[in-house]
């Protein structure tokens, strides 16, 4: 089974500087421990321009691909770019692929959204692959129901 087309909406680590706002500081944690700053490029936009180029694409991946493509992004970027749950209506998207790490929404087995509801829910960014050599980590997301119910709301073509 094969996804439809999914647009990415998070930070977006550029170089950091000094004029770098103190919202849009990304803080990076190194295998050594140290601390790697980086600013986040849609600081310097509102939320409706953040809007019309995340519409113009999902407008876009959707004619390219003749299905509804998913947007994938976490509560936590949303709200502090976008702002609430009513800026979530003006999305030309229904299918919400959410990412929430945080240990609670795993203690409810319900993430954090931006207002939308979710279809996936992107739980961990560091789960081990069994059975290979060595630890392979990657990420692990859900959907809640059986596949025959995802083929159907994610519009997936057999």
């Amino acid at each position: 089974m094969q996804l439809p087309a999914s647009l990415d909406l998070e930070w977006d680590a550029g170089p950091y500087d000094a004029s770098c706002h103190s919202d849009a500081i990304i803080r990076i944690r190194r295998s050594d421990g140290s601390i790697l700053l980086k600013c986040d490029r849609w600081a310097s936009l509102s939320a409706d321009e953040i809007l019309s180029k995340v519409n113009n694409l999902l407008d876009s991946i959707g004619k390219l691909t003749n299905q509804e493509p998913l947007l994938y992004t976490s509560a936590v970027w949303w709200r502090g770019r976008i702002g609430g749950a009513e800026k979530a209506d003006q999305l030309h998207t229904k299918l919400v692929w959410t990412a929430d790490y945080s240990k609670s929404g795993l203690a409810k087995e319900s993430p954090r959204t931006i207002g939308k509801g979710w279809d996936l829910w992107q739980f961990s960014e560091s789960a081990v692959v069994a059975g290979q050599p060595g630890k392979v980590l990657m990420d692990a997301s859900i959907f809640e129901g059986d596949q025959a119910s995802m083929r159907e709301r994610l519009h997936i073509k057999k």
